[in-house]
């Protein structure tokens, strides 16, 4: 199964009633959800004169085109078309893509194949043991393989810190020490934070984890320094 195949279509909780469209791997999209509540996934145009679905309204778990009304359920079967007395076609008339709601996104199925046999990975900052947790959804002007590329890049890591002691616009950086795991879906990079730190939100901290867990995304896990430990007479 390959995981890759996953993307982060919106948050959850951007996805009410009415329906979005989002455009996912330079492809445009409508999302919508169902009945029963969940989330479904069908291309952002009416088979009939390829209006955008998405500019309509749902209705009893349908989508329904702004145009003429054809409504789509979840499958992209055609359930009604208002213009026409006799039954409509049972085959679907728009090809969904495989959705699923998880760790508060929206996940959509993208790819030469949509065939999945397994939930999309677990976000690691779904774990409920974790004391604060934060979700930054951004969406950078330039490609994802590009981004990605320049954070996975040593060189390019925390601003042009480098891993040893070089001169770079103002002085000596901060010599680090890291270690980086690499895989063909995701990458690690442990570094332990010197003086200054590289971003202003880390200071005070001893150590931070940057992780790619999954593809187009970014992972930040940030350590508070331990607690002093007491000292008595009999220790000094």
């Amino acid at each position: 199964m390959n995981t890759s195949l996953w993307r982060i279509a919106t948050p959850a909780s951007a996805l009410g009633r009415a329906p979005k469209a989002v455009v996912v791997e330079a492809t445009e999209l409508v999302l919508f959800r169902d009945a029963h509540g969940r989330p479904a996934t069908l291309p952002d145009r009416c088979p009939h004169r390829g209006v955008p679905l998405s500019m309509g309204h749902c209705q009893q778990g349908q989508i329904v085109c702004r145009y003429h009304g054809w409504a789509f359920d979840a499958e992209g079967v055609c359930r009604l078309i208002p213009s026409n007395e006799g039954p409509t076609p049972p085959r679907p008339m728009l090809q969904p893509f495989v959705t699923r709601e998880q760790d508060g996104y929206i996940w959509v199925a993208v790819g030469e194949s949509q065939v999945q046999t397994a939930a999309p990975a677990r976000l690691p900052l779904a774990d409920q043991r974790w004391q604060q947790t934060s979700h930054i959804l951004a969406r950078p002007a330039a490609e994802v393989a590009t981004v990605l590329t320049h954070l996975s890049d040593r060189r390019d890591t925390n601003g042009g810190y480098w891993w040893d002691e070089i001169t770079h616009k103002g002085g000596p950086r901060t010599v680090m020490a890291a270690v980086v795991a690499e895989r063909a879906d995701r990458c690690r990079l442990e570094v332990m934070v010197g003086r200054p730190t590289p971003w202003p939100f880390l200071q005070g901290r001893s150590r931070y984890h940057r992780k790619h867990p999954l593809p187009a995304s970014l992972q930040i896990l940030l350590a508070e320094p331990a607690a002093p430990t007491a000292r008595t007479a009999a220790d000094a």
